[in-house]
């Protein structure tokens, strides 16, 4: 995504038009024997946060203005497997992280926390869907928060990093 930010970046501060069509990946790598037109739907053109915040049902909750917990760990693994840990509607989970995943091309101080999350798909535990509903609310917070892709030629990078891989209880790095 880092890569996508900076080409639409620098696509809109030299007024460059940007196309992009990947049939390879999105017919499954299948012979295609018509012609085909693709067009993205205007719902799709902008990543927007309210509609995802709608479905979730956060309208009426309060919101959060932080991302995560202070020294929460998600994890893969319990001492107690029980199955009533696991969260009920798993497509539910990967459907909301996808619309998440797609919001982090204009939002990317969500970046790290869905990406934290994706890890998660196969089997998201109750913890995981808490972890998602507190990133809806945050989002709820800052609805106008976003990127702005300014045609103004302010080329200034500034670059943050916090390297703490080490306490990742998943890989250990």
């Amino acid at each position: 995504m880092v890569t996508v930010r900076t080409v639409i970046g620098l696509a809109a501060a030299e007024n460059w038009c940007i196309y992009q069509m990947d049939v390879y990946n999105a017919f499954l790598q299948d012979e295609l024997t018509e012609k085909v037109f693709m067009e993205l739907p205007k719902c799709l053109k902008v990543a927007n946060a309210q509609p995802i915040v709608f479905e979730a049902g956060i309208t009426a909750r309060k919101i959060t203005i932080t991302l995560l917990e202070c020294n929460v760990k998600l994890t893969t693994t319990f001492e107690d497997e029980s199955e009533e840990e696991l969260h009920p509607d798993v497509t539910q989970y990967q459907r909301m992280i996808g619309k998440l995943l797609y919001l982090t091309i204009t939002r990317p101080d969500i970046a790290y926390t869905v990406q934290t999350l994706s890890q998660f798909l196969q089997r998201p535990k109750a913890q995981h869907w808490q972890a998602v509903i507190r990133v809806l609310r945050y989002i709820k917070n800052q609805l106008g928060l976003g990127l702005l892709m300014s045609s103004q030629k302010k080329m200034k990078l500034t670059v943050f990093c916090d390297a703490d891989w080490a306490a990742c209880p998943n890989t250990r790095r």
